[in-house]
């Protein structure tokens, strides 16, 4: 067995000796509409068990289905997949037998209850690559998986796709994944529309960019996706993209960048097993220049009287009263992304007159600027 499946197996057993998989995530908040505090540079979070860091209703009336990863993932439009870290105790079936036809069996008895859908997804069984950036839209949109071979479809398949009587069938996977002989035979039950790439990589963000207005993207290795994936792309509803061990393909930077944080709308950008290398670069994808910076501005009153300063950058300013030997932080001005002349200016109650300072500061996205500054002493003439 693969070592993904020999998780998923020793997981159902709820055996102490497993280690929960680790999850990481970067948080970027828009400008306004959200309580969460202010995101300083990148947000990272490293939990032990994605049960932590994702609050699931009613946890104990769930039932968790095991098995084969890509037919969970597969599955996963219908129902929860196994949470990585979830324990013996919870309501947890592990699923048997060959996989085309569980997932077969397992569409049509929901499907047929609801409704005959317009159109049902097939990608291939036996490796998760494909099947687990399909779970987001096939469970946005209500759309029923079923399993194929790579060169031939099973016939399970082939008899629930008649029964469904579908308008029309989504084939994942480009032609190296699945291939012409496939979409030939699917095309005898119904229109085929194949969303495949040359590589997983692409075909990752096609799927991904079916996806309306995600809130939530997750980010695994495309060569070894993280356990983590079907589960949390399942809760958040969350497209999944792929990077490799230490790169970010084209094809993944493209999505990501058309999908930054736009207006009043967050984008959580999840993390799964990902070379802690390609944080900050991936982080730097989903910036926008929508997305203002904050500017903090700490002011040290190094003289021995009490001054008003006054901080001007852009139109915003803060002003404060500073006692003598004080450090005063001011609240944070919002600003658009870009270089700012930062004005410090001060009266000295006992001369008179106004002094200034000027400091040149640059504005990030999404991200927190602090600017010191401290006011010199003024020496006065004892004659007065």
């Amino acid at each position: 067995m693969k070592s993904w499946q020999v998780f998923l197996t020793v997981l159902v057993l709820g055996l102490a000796s497993v280690s929960p998989a680790g999850a990481e995530y970067i948080v970027h908040y828009s400008s306004g509409g959200y309580d969460a505090p202010f995101v300083e540079g990148v947000n990272v979070h490293t939990t032990t068990s994605a049960l932590q860091i994702i609050r699931v209703k009613n946890l104990e009336r769930v039932k968790f289905y095991a098995g084969d990863e890509a037919l969970t993932a597969a599955l996963a439009a219908m129902d929860y997949p196994v949470p990585p870290g979830s324990l013996s105790t919870l309501n947890t079936v592990e699923l048997g037998g060959d996989p085309h036809q569980v997932a077969a069996e397992k569409a049509y008895r929901k499907y047929r209850k609801l409704h005959y859908p317009r159109t049902v997804a097939v990608v291939r069984g036996d490796i998760p690559a494909d099947a687990l950036p399909l779970i987001a839209y096939a469970r946005q949109n209500r759309i029923p998986v079923l399993l194929t071979e790579q060169d031939s479809v099973p016939a399970p398949t082939i008899d629930t796709l008649q029964r469904l009587k579908p308008s029309k069938i989504l084939l994942v996977g480009g032609e190296e994944a699945v291939s012409e002989e496939v979409e030939q035979q699917l095309a005898r039950i119904a229109p085929v529309e194949r969303v495949g790439g040359a590589t997983r990589y692409e075909t990752a963000t096609m799927l991904a960019s079916l996806v309306e207005e995600p809130r939530t993207i997750v980010v695994t290795d495309g060569t070894r996706p993280s356990e983590d994936t079907a589960f949390l792309a399942w809760v958040y509803r969350a497209p999944v993209v792929y990077v490799k061990p230490g790169e970010v393909p084209p094809a993944t930077a493209e999505y990501l960048r058309n999908n930054s944080v736009a207006g009043t709308r967050a984008v959580r950008l999840v993390l799964a097993g990902v070379n802690a290398s390609l944080i900050q670069e991936l982080a730097g994808l989903i910036e926008s220049p929508y997305l203002k910076g904050e500017l903090v501005v700490r002011v040290r009153n190094g003289d021995d009287e009490r001054l008003y300063v006054e901080a001007k950058a852009g139109l915003g300013y803060r002003g404060e009263y500073v006692n003598p030997g004080v450090t005063k932080e001011y609240t944070p001005l919002r600003l658009a992304p870009g270089r700012y002349t930062v004005r410090i200016t001060w009266l000295d109650p006992d001369l008179l007159e106004m002094s200034s300072m000027e400091k040149e500061v640059r504005i990030n996205p999404g991200r927190r600027t602090l600017l010191e500054v401290e006011i010199p002493r003024v020496t006065r003439d004892s004659s007065y």
